[in-house]
């Protein structure tokens, strides 16, 4: 692993704060759209006493996780052009660390869904009922016709993989990342 000394305070602040902004918009994703901290005292409440509601349970609107879908996309574009600058190797920082290969994938899915506003989630089954906040956790990444660079490697990558792990997958490859930086 590269490894490149001198990170000013600026820079290790920024890449700080792009990584836990990606954080956040990963627990809100998993959330389905609402954060998993503010789940958190209703599912306590309910592991003690069972007869109360599961906040598990709960219908979740589909707009709100694809646009916690989308965020997560953007924070994960903005952490990797901080690991970029802070490494001074640019785009190709993540040619360093282990698992690197789904930044391009990841790269093409922001770019899809912010430039094209392609939705990037396979929402087939969830047509004729109400989508459930546990069943976020099993949304796959969804079929994306684009010409943009980096499709390869999201149908190699992500396609038909469920988000959630996705999402936990590329905050492994920015933490790898931030490890060559500091």
């Amino acid at each position: 692993m590269k490894s490149v000394p001198n990170l000013t305070d600026e820079q290790y602040d920024s890449l700080t704060l792009q990584m836990l902004g990606f954080i956040h918009a990963v627990n809100r994703f998993r959330g389905g759209g609402q954060h998993v901290r503010d789940l958190l005292p209703d599912l306590y409440a309910w592991a003690e006493d069972r007869s109360l509601p599961c906040r598990l349970d709960d219908p979740v609107n589909p707009k709100h996780v694809h646009f916690a879908q989308a965020e997560a996309l953007e924070r994960f574009a903005m952490a990797d052009w901080a690991l970029g600058e802070a490494s001074g190797l640019g785009a190709d920082w993540y040619l360093y660390v282990e698992d690197g290969e789904l930044v391009p994938a990841f790269r093409f899915a922001r770019n899809a869904v912010h430039h094209d506003r392609v939705l990037a989630i396979e929402t087939s089954g969830f047509e004729e009922k109400p989508l459930i906040r546990s069943e976020v956790l099993r949304l796959k990444w969804a079929s994306i016709e684009s010409q943009r660079a980096g499709r390869r490697a999201y149908d190699e990558q992500l396609l038909g993989q469920t988000i959630s792990l996705g999402l936990l997958r590329a905050n492994l490859v920015l933490s790898r990342g931030a490890l060559i930086v500091v």
